[in-house]
């Protein structure tokens, strides 16, 4: 059997760190004893993209796999991404974005990036005052577009962060991409816990949009916990703020071209810069 993007659970984490039976130990040893063989790639933004400073570290992750009779290996390439991409979402680098509190605990080691460099990523940083104004995102996205017009050759994803709307987004950046496909699957935004708010109307929960974005190219937009474990030539991630919680998943997904949209709350502009080209809105 094989499993790909093995979540582990918060309380699961919770339980590794405090020494206590996991389910996620428990599935293992339930796995192998019903499989005579089994390879599971367990969920990167389980292990390196929180940054609440609880989550339990690489020994007691490797400890876990181990007793319940498997091997460990950590796979050391990242072949996804182009270098510029992947040095710019290291765990050594969203540190550095941060204030002093808050850093990301290094449950996994970094991988390394192909030798493609590709382009420098760009943030799009606005005010503040304007979270939540789906004008103002709206504009970003196109003064992104200005000054790189070229992705509108490529299949693009455009990715709602927690907070952020996709149905609102939409009117706002909708003659900008006239071929666009919208997947919100009837959820109005996520939560900063994560927690999807739906709404009555499901006017953009036709996974057909999804299909024909997968055949045909063009521009999807969605929420970037719809999108896990998926990948982009372009992406473009439209958040409040970088916030405290797996800040590496969704800006992953660009394989070549990545935008981040992000309020400056918990932001070091001088420090960003190092890895982003930088708009400031």
């Amino acid at each position: 059997m094989i499993i790909d993007e093995m979540h582990i659970s918060k309380e699961d984490k919770r339980k590794i760190r405090n020494g206590e039976r996991s389910e996620f130990a428990e599935l293992l040893e339930y796995l192998r004893g019903k499989c005579d063989k089994t390879v599971i790639v367990v969920s990167s933004s389980s292990v390196s993209d929180y940054s609440s400073g609880k989550d339990m570290t690489n020994d007691q992750l490797t400890g876990v796999i181990q007793s319940s009779g498997y091997k460990f290996v950590t796979l050391d390439k990242v072949m996804r991404n182009t270098s510029n991409i992947t040095n710019s979402v290291t765990a050594h680098s969203i540190n550095s974005y941060y204030p002093d509190s808050g850093k990301i605990p290094q449950s996994i080691a970094d991988g390394h990036s192909s030798t493609v460099t590709g382009h420098k990523p760009t943030a799009v940083i606005y005010n503040i005052s304007d979270v939540g104004n789906y004008s103002v995102l709206g504009q970003c996205v196109r003064r992104y577009l200005d000054d790189n017009p070229h992705i509108l050759n490529t299949r693009l994803a455009i990715l709602c962060e927690r907070e952020i709307s996709v149905r609102k987004l939409q009117p706002e950046i909708s003659s900008l991409f006239p071929d666009m496909k919208c997947y919100d699957a009837g959820i109005e935004k996520f939560d900063y816990k994560n927690t999807p708010e739906y709404r009555d109307n499901a006017d953009n929960s036709d996974e057909n949009a999804v299909i024909r974005w997968l055949e045909e190219g063009g521009t999807l937009l969605t929420h970037a916990d719809i999108f896990r474990g998926c990948e982009a030539e372009s992406v473009i991630v439209v958040c409040s703020g970088m916030g405290f919680y797996r800040p590496r998943s969704p800006l992953t997904r660009g394989v070549a071209n990545l935008c981040l949209i992000i309020g400056e709350r918990l932001i070091k502009r001088d420090r960003i810069k190092n890895n982003f080209n930088i708009i400031n809105f």
